[in-house]
């Protein structure tokens, strides 16, 4: 059987077009095979306000669904935003 990854998805709390309660519902009803492992990481740019949302939502896929709490953090080396 496959496993579903996304480690880098963005919410409304950045850039993002869903909600973090979208993205897992999104995510779980975009895989073909209803058993099928899915793993996803919220990593939203500079912010961690989407975490308590996405980690309730998830929470009610548990049997399928890790889901990784995450951000992605800017930052600046000589000039140039990097991240």
């Amino acid at each position: 059987m496959k496993t579903y990854i996304d480690l880098h998805i963005h919410s409304t709390a950045s850039d993002g077009t869903f909600t973090p309660a979208q993205i897992v519902s999104n995510a779980i009803a975009a895989v073909p095979e209803k058993k099928a492992p899915v793993v996803i990481a919220l990593t939203d740019h500079d912010t961690v306000a989407g975490v308590p949302e996405f980690m309730a939502e998830a929470k009610k896929y548990k049997d399928r669904l890790t889901a990784i709490p995450g951000v992605e953090i800017s930052t600046d080396y000589n000039g140039v935003e990097i991240h």
